[in-house]
């Protein structure tokens, strides 16, 4: 269908914030649980205590053993924590620096270009230009989805829109030369309708209430939960749109929370040596492996976000080559 094709056309904007504020907090997670386990056992491995356990008959294994379930718990709770509160918090922070600090409001906003937003239920908007102060959109399509998020439900394109009503506190949008569209279960074309002017009470459901404030909410992978990231990569796949930066998002949420796991495990590998490691070569070189799996993590991030390598093996690839260095340190260990 045109509307559709027309949607397709759209290419939401990069977003303002590539990094929220609660992707450094979630940092915070593998780097602490790394850093503990280096204190703790570089203290022990520089007074020989490994060296006693290992001569005891005691396997490097059942020493990490506690240490490495203990990563794998705090990587659960810091995917909860990147999911549920963090992302949350990003929002509440973001409205709080607008209104209250920079002192913006909906009216004195400047226009938006490129809109790309939820907003209630399964409904999405699509406008290439924003108005806020005079309360216009020009060519706008809002898409209604299906709960299976396979196919279009409804779409309503139209030349522009504007707020009319008899007073400032009864604005109502009002569609010029628009067009609706419902499709069937397999995503045929089921009805037509254009009209030269169409009032948003004829639209059921009907609009948000604080419209202008949902498409004032930017684009912002960062401050997406997984369940939302998900809803808009089939959204964008419907739409032939790339969807390589929001997966990307998608997989180094899950990937930075099972740091912790993998941290514990090459720490682990690298702190319990039979001989006394001291604290330079224990801890220090525990804090540069850590150093390169940054570095590599962010390398790889930023190819994966422009589309150049895939997100999943980016993300998840550096994962489990460091599991496998540290399962290969642990048992080198056992061996000596």
């Amino acid at each position: 269908p045109d509307a559709r094709k027309q949607l397709c056309r759209q290419t939401p904007p990069r977003p303002d914030d590539p990094d929220g504020p609660h992707r450094f907090s979630a940092y915070t997670f593998p780097v602490c649980t790394a850093m503990s386990i280096l204190w703790v056992f570089s203290g022990k491995a520089r007074t020989n205590e490994f060296l006693a356990y290992l001569s005891g008959g005691v396997s490097p294994t059942r020493i990490a053993r506690p240490v490495v379930i203990t990563g794998f718990v705090l990587s659960v709770i810091c995917f909860l924590t990147i999911d549920l509160v963090a992302t949350n918090c990003d929002r509440i922070a973001e409205r709080i620096r607008r209104i209250n600090i920079e002192s913006r409001s909906v009216e004195n906003l400047t226009r938006e270009r490129n809109v790309f937003q939820k907003g209630l239920g399964d409904r999405f908007y699509s406008i290439p230009t924003f108005d806020p102060v005079f309360g216009m959109m020009n060519e706008p399509i809002l898409t209604v989805m299906k709960p299976e998020w396979d196919r279009p439900h409804f779409t309503l394109s139209a030349i522009r829109a504007e707020q009319l009503g008899p007073d400032e506190d009864n604005l109502n949008w009002v569609f010029y030369d628009a067009v609706m569209r419902t499709y069937d279960e397999e995503g045929n074309l089921a009805s037509y309708v254009r009209k030269d002017v169409l009032h948003e009470s004829e639209l059921d459901p009907p609009i948000e209430e604080q419209l202008n404030r949902v498409l004032r909410q930017r684009w912002r992978p960062a401050q997406m939960s997984t369940m939302e990231l998900v809803d808009y990569i089939d959204l964008f796949r419907l739409q032939g749109k790339p969807t390589y930066e929001l997966s990307t998002f998608l997989h180094y949420n899950i990937s930075i929370a099972f740091a912790c796991f993998v941290f514990s495990l090459l720490m682990c590998g690298h702190i319990l040596r039979p001989a006394s490691a001291g604290v330079v070569l224990g801890y220090g070189g525990g804090m540069a492996l850590m150093a390169l799996y940054w570095a590599l993590f962010i390398f790889a991030r930023q190819f994966s976000k422009d589309g150049h390598i895939n997100p999943w093996l980016t993300a998840h690839g550096i994962n489990v080559a460091f599991l496998i260095l540290g399962i290969y340190l642990i048992r080198r260990n056992r061996a000596l």
